[in-house]
């Protein structure tokens, strides 16, 4: 695991700085319309005060980031110091078509797993109470809908933000509302930066990406929502990578995750998704040569809360998962010669569900060849049985069945197989006596009996010399 390469909180503007042409950078500026869930938040702390957004999730309450509700110094702001505009286009300016709504603050809940250290924390979330409610039943104001309980996560979702945030990080906000579409990233992948690993605290923290835009200071507690109607609030933006570049992967607190929904929803003691801690564990292990027929196991300990474990093994040369399921042990297939295969562990309780991953394993190499020795001419009498003798020889990483059989002509005898097991892919020499008897009707003849074998997933044929005499 690794933390979250995202530098800079995006809430802190100072208000007395407004100015007239910056927006999301990248985004589009709108009209509240589209957007009718998006308000204003203004945290006022002299000489100016911290601008950021946030969402409708009813006509009482508004859901934002709980940095937003702190100070430059850690001090959570009073209700009293918070207030909200609903029904904006332009904070500074409001359009025509606007009809505004200004609201005090009567209470501020934040996420009691927030700890605020001015820099990006889990559990980035507060909801404030209203001191009346807003009129939501015309366009410009109106609730955004909450994702459903046990949702799936979102990945490769198309979602959309709109915030009252930067345009450009040297610009200060002008009040324009401004909108971009994004992509979320698969669970606990951070764009670019996916090939160091997964993010600390994906069970509750998502990113998104955009490839010509990025949220930027001041659309921090803006809501990451579906395109597709109805709109859903899937997420809370927290942060972005410093320099708020086009491109840059966005920081959101996932609603969708049962921590973060549960509080949203009322409850001030929500259950804890798991979490990594110093004493977790987690390991891909197997004995020795690393080749397809060999078993995989993988194990996992010490997690804060976790209840619940799936194992996925991944072939991560092609990003398929090859296995999935409460089964910690993988027989890799021929098939995966060559490739390279990481476990990865989902840990599940009430709160939510997190990912870890081990490191993937060098190259799977191809079974080894088995070797059958010498096999000396026997000589049978017609009605009576004959024995031949096979000895294979084996290197380690042969693993399950050993067997031989012997088949010979039809006139001769019938089909005669013997079988044993090698869990431990123990290497060494494999004796094998297979008896039939010839048929009393058999030709006199010199002929041979095919002998084929298998040892875990190489096989092998040879023939032996019979010779068929009358007595």
């Amino acid at each position: 695991m690794r933390g979250l390469a995202l530098a800079a909180l995006v809430g802190a503007i100072c208000a007395s700085n407004a100015s007239s042409a910056s927006r999301i950078v990248g985004g589009t500026a709108i009209q509240i319309q589209p957007a009718p869930w998006t308000v204003f938040v203004q945290q006022r702390v002299a000489p100016g005060g911290f601008l950021c957004t946030g969402s409708i999730v009813d006509p009482s309450h508004i859901l934002t980031a709980a940095h937003c509700v702190f100070d430059d110094n850690g001090n959570l702001a009073s209700p009293s110091q918070l207030t909200v505009k609903a029904g904006v286009s332009n904070f500074s300016t409001p359009s025509s078509t606007d009809v505004e709504q200004d609201r005090t603050v009567s209470a501020i809940r934040v996420h009691p797993g927030y700890v605020w250290t001015g820099n990006l924390e889990p559990d980035d979330v507060a909801v404030l109470s209203l001191s009346s409610a807003l009129d939501v039943s015309g366009p410009p104001a109106q609730t955004i809908a909450l994702p459903s309980p046990n949702a799936a996560f979102p990945a490769n979702a198309a979602v959309g933000v709109a915030g009252f945030g930067k345009q450009t990080p040297t610009a200060v906000a002008s009040g324009s509302l401004s909108w971009t579409t994004a992509t979320v990233d698969p669970q606990g992948s951070c764009s670019a930066s996916a090939a160091d690993g997964l993010i600390d605290n994906n069970g509750i923290v998502l990113c998104a990406a955009s490839p010509s835009s990025a949220v930027c200071n001041g659309d921090s507690g803006s809501g990451l929502v579906t395109t597709t109607d109805p709109k859903t609030l899937l997420a809370v933006t927290n942060g972005v990578a410093a320099g708020c570049d086009p491109g840059s992967p966005g920081s959101f607190t996932y609603v969708g995750a049962p921590e973060i929904l549960d509080f949203v929803q009322g409850n001030d003691q929500p259950p804890s998704a798991p979490r990594e801690m110093s004493s977790t564990t987690l390991e891909l292990e197997w004995d020795p040569p690393l080749v397809v027929g060999n078993t995989l196991s993988c194990s996992t300990g010490g997690w804060s809360g976790a209840t619940r474990f799936l194992f996925s093994f991944i072939d991560t040369t092609s990003g398929q998962v090859l296995q999935s399921g409460a089964h910690p042990t993988f027989l890799i297939p021929t098939a995966e010669a060559g490739a390279t295969v990481q476990c990865r562990v989902a840990a599940s309780n009430d709160g939510g569900t997190t990912l870890a991953e081990t490191t993937p394993t060098s190259a799977v190499q191809a079974a080894p060849a088995v070797r059958i020795g010498p096999i000396a001419a026997r000589s049978g009498v017609r009605g009576r049985t004959v024995t031949l003798r096979v000895l294979l020889h084996t290197p380690a990483g042969l693993y399950g069945k050993f067997g031989v059989c012997a088949v010979p002509p039809k006139p001769v005898g019938g089909k005669i197989c013997s079988s044993q097991r090698n869990v431990l892919g123990i290497g060494g020499a494999y004796l094998f006596a297979l008896s039939f008897r010839i048929r009393p009707t058999s030709p006199l003849v010199t002929t041979h009996v095919e002998i084929d074998v298998v040892a875990g997933l190489a096989t092998a044929k040879t023939k032996a010399v019979l010779h068929i005499t009358r007595s």
